[in-house]
């Protein structure tokens, strides 16, 4: 069963899967959950007007380019996914700018 997001009734597609930039330990996404090595982080998938994003329950963001940071006293910031010619990928934008991790095949 397709889930359908936003005011427009579309399906969202399948986030499911690990991913990665070298930056930064694994993404695994799947069920809900944005999985790391040493934490699950919950999110809900939803849409604005650029297109799909995960709403992670605590902050998940990129420290210095250096590895993870989630830290349940910050804001929470979107994750965008983006499905360039076929290669799916999620954005983290942080102060330290956008780092993108992609899909395994």
């Amino acid at each position: 069963m397709a889930l359908l997001g936003g005011c427009n009734g579309q399906p969202f597609p399948d986030v499911s899967g690990t991913y990665r930039n070298p930056c930064c330990a694994t993404l695994t996404v799947r069920n809900g959950e944005i999985e790391t090595p040493t934490r699950t982080i919950s999110f809900t998938l939803d849409r604005d007007k650029i297109g799909v994003i995960l709403l992670p329950d605590k902050y998940v963001g990129v420290l210095q380019g250096q590895g993870l940071d989630i830290d349940s006293s910050k804001y929470p910031m979107l994750i965008r996914y983006a499905d360039d010619a076929g290669k799916p990928t999620l954005v983290l934008t942080g102060p330290d700018g956008d780092f993108i991790f992609e899909r395994d095949r």
